[in-house]
């Protein structure tokens, strides 16, 4: 996971919606509406997401980035 991006965010939405468009199975279709409404909206939820799956945030003195730990 990198960064935030808003144009990233807009991109996979835009692909969900057209898997969906085209989807004929049911099942399918409530999975990648899911996934539509999980996207991260805002930086404040994709990082919280980042640290939930990637532990807290530690500065890294070699990169000098605060980066996501285990």
């Amino acid at each position: 996971m990198g960064p935030f991006s808003e144009y990233k965010q807009q991109k996979r939405a835009e692909r969900i919606a057209s898997v969906l468009l085209n989807c004929k199975n049911e099942d399918a279709r409530r999975i990648w509406r899911l996934h539509l409404a999980n996207l991260a909206n805002n930086e404040t939820d994709y990082n919280a997401r980042v640290i939930e799956m990637y532990g807290e945030k530690k500065w890294n003195q070699y990169i000098g980035m605060v980066l996501p730990t285990s």
